[in-house]
C-alpha cells in the first residue's frame, strides 16, 4: 500500500513535469479542449506508465529498459497533440524529454545506488522509487533552467525571479537526500514522511504557479506601457500626416491667391512686384508641399517632414526612394509604425554627435516584383570594438519601439535584421510582395492590395 501511493505521488509530480516540459517549447495548448479532458488525459497516460513500472519493477534488463523508454516517449508524442505542432517538433520534443529525464535520472542512481547497497538486496523495489522521486526533483530543476534560459528575452524576467524560483526545488532536494533511510524504511514513520513528500510536491507546485502569476501581471503591467507608449507614438504620427494632408491643401488654396495677385499686378502693370511675390511665394510653397512624393501618403508625409526637420537641426539626411505605391504589401497603420520609429531612432543617435559634419542618415526603400525593402543607417557616437563585443546582441531588439517594429514585421512575414560598426548602426527589412490571395490567406498575411 505504501508503494503504491509513494507510486501515485510520482505520477503527479511525473504530470507536472511533463506540463511544464510542455510550456517550455509550445506556446500553449489547444483552446478547444476543456481543461478537464486535457487533465484526464495526463492522468490516464500516467497511470498506465505507473502500471508498466510495477509489472517489472523488479526486473533489471535491457528489455524493461526498451519498453518502458518506447512507451514513455510514444505517451509523450501522444499528449503533445494537445498543443499545436508540427509531427517533427513533436517527435524532437518528446524524444528530448525522455533523453534529458533517462540522464539525470542515470546520474541519481550513480549518486544514490552507492549509498544503498546494504538495502537493495530486501528493498529493491523501494529503491527504484526512490531514485525515482529524487529523479524527478532534479527534472524539475532542469526544466525550470530550460524555460529560463528559452523565456530570457522576456521583459519581465529578471535575477530575483530567476533566483526565487530555484528555491523551494533545491530546498525539496536537500531535505529528500538528508531524511535517513532508516526512517523511510521504519514501517512506523513511512505514511508520515508520505505526507511529508506530498507537501514538498504540493509546495513546489504551488510556488512555480505563484511566482508565474506574479510575472504575468508585471509583463501585463510593462505590457501597458508599451502600448500607452505605442498610442502616443501613433497620435503623433498621425498628426503628422494631418499637417502633410492640411499643408497641400493649403498650397492650393493659397495657389489660387496667388495666381489672382499676378493677374492684378499683370492687369494694373507693376510688374516689379511680380519678382519679389514670387520669391516669397516660391519659399513658402517649398516649406509646406510633400518634398517626397510617391502616391503613398505615410511615406510622402513623413520622409518630408524628416528632411525638413534634418535641415533645421543640421543633419544630412539622403533619400534613395523608388518604390511603387502599390505594390507596398503593409498597411499604412503599420507603415507608420515602422517608418517612424526606425527614423525617430535614427535621429536620437544622430543627435547625440557632436560634431556637425558626422551626423548622417540615409534612408533608401525600393520595391520589385518580389519585395519591399526598407534600410536605414545612421551615424552614432563612437562605440570601441572591446565594448562592442561584450555587448549581448539581444540588446540592439530592445531599442525604442524596435520591439514594435518586429512584431510588425513578422505580421508581414519580413525579416528584420540590424548591422552594427564602430559609428554606424544599421537596419534592413525585408517583406515579400505575395499578390496571391490564397497564399496571403495561408500565412495569414494581412491584405493590402
Amino acid at each position: 500500500m505504501f508503494n503504491f501511493m509513494f507510486l501515485a505521488l510520482i505520477g503527479i509530480s511525473d504530470i507536472c513535469l511533463l506540463i511544464l516540459y510542455f510550456t517550455v517549447f509550445y506556446k500553449e495548448r489547444k483552446k478547444e479542449i476543456p481543461f478537464v479532458l486535457y487533465l484526464l488525459g495526463f492522468i490516464v497516460i500516467e497511470s498506465f506508465s505507473i502500471f508498466n513500472l510495477l509489472n517489472f519493477l523488479n526486473v533489471y534488463s535491457i528489455i524493461k529498459i526498451i519498453l518502458n523508454s518506447f512507451i514513455s516517449i510514444l505517451s509523450t508524442f501522444i499528449l503533445s497533440f494537445y498543443y499545436t505542432a508540427s509531427l517533427s517538433s513533436r517527435l524532437f520534443i518528446s524524444i528530448s524529454y525522455h533523453i534529458s529525464l533517462g540522464a539525470i535520472e542515470g546520474l541519481s542512481v550513480n549518486f544514490i545506488l552507492p549509498h544503498l547497497q546494504h538495502i537493495i538486496q530486501t528493498n529493491a523495489d523501494y529503491t527504484d522509487i526512490y531514485v525515482n522521486f529524487i529523479s524527478n526533483i532534479l527534472s524539475f530543476i532542469f526544466i525550470l533552467g530550460l524555460k529560463i534560459l528559452f523565456n530570457r528575452k522576456s521583459v519581465s524576467q529578471n535575477m530575483t525571479y530567476n533566483f526565487s524560483v530555484f528555491v523551494t526545488p533545491v530546498i525539496s532536494f536537500i531535505l529528500y537526500i538528508t531524511t535517513p533511510i532508516s526512517q523511510v524504511l521504519d514501517k512506523s514513520n513511512q505514511y508520515r514522511l508520505l505526507i511529508f513528500y506530498f507537501m514538498l510536491i504540493i509546495l513546489n507546485i504551488v510556488n512555480y504557479f505563484l511566482l508565474n502569476n506574479i510575472v504575468q501581471v508585471i509583463f501585463l503591467k510593462e505590457h501597458e506601457k508599451v502600448i500607452t507608449k505605442q498610442l502616443f507614438f501613433q497620435t503623433e504620427k498621425y498628426n503628422q500626416l494631418s499637417s502633410a494632408y492640411k499643408a497641400t491643401r493649403s498650397v492650393v488654396h493659397d495657389t489660387k491667391k496667388h495666381l489672382f495677385y499676378i493677374k492684378d499686378c499683370i492687369k494694373n502693370n507693376t510688374l516689379d512686384n511680380i519678382d519679389n511675390y514670387i520669391d516669397t511665394s516660391v519659399a513658402d510653397i517649398e516649406n509646406s508641399y510633400s518634398r517626397i512624393n510617391t502616391g503613398n501618403l505615410v511615406i510622402d508625409a513623413f520622409i518630408s517632414n524628416y528632411i525638413n526637420m534634418a535641415k533645421a537641426e543640421g543633419i544630412q539626411l539622403n533619400t534613395n526612394i523608388k518604390i511603387n505605391a502599390k505594390t507596398i504589401p503593409v498597411k499604412d497603420y503599420d507603415l507608420c509604425i515602422i517608418i517612424g520609429n526606425l527614423m525617430d531612432n535614427s535621429f536620437n543617435a544622430v543627435r547625440k554627435i557632436t560634431n556637425a559634419n558626422s551626423r548622417h542618415i540615409n534612408i533608401d526603400l525600393y520595391t520589385d516584383d518580389f519585395q519591399f525593402v526598407v534600410h536605414v543607417k545612421n551615424t552614432r557616437v563612437a562605440v570601441d570594438a572591446e565594448k562592442e563585443k561584450k555587448i549581448d546582441p539581444n540588446e540592439y531588439y530592445h531599442g525604442y519601439g524596435i520591439t514594435n517594429i518586429i512584431n510588425t514585421s513578422d505580421k508581414y512575414k519580413g525579416v528584420y535584421s540590424c548591422y552594427t560598426e564602430s559609428e554606424i548602426f544599421e537596419t534592413i527589412i525585408i517583406y515579400p510582395i505575395i499578390t496571391d490571395t490564397e497564399l496571403r490567406r495561408k500565412l495569414n498575411i494581412p491584405e493590402n492590395f
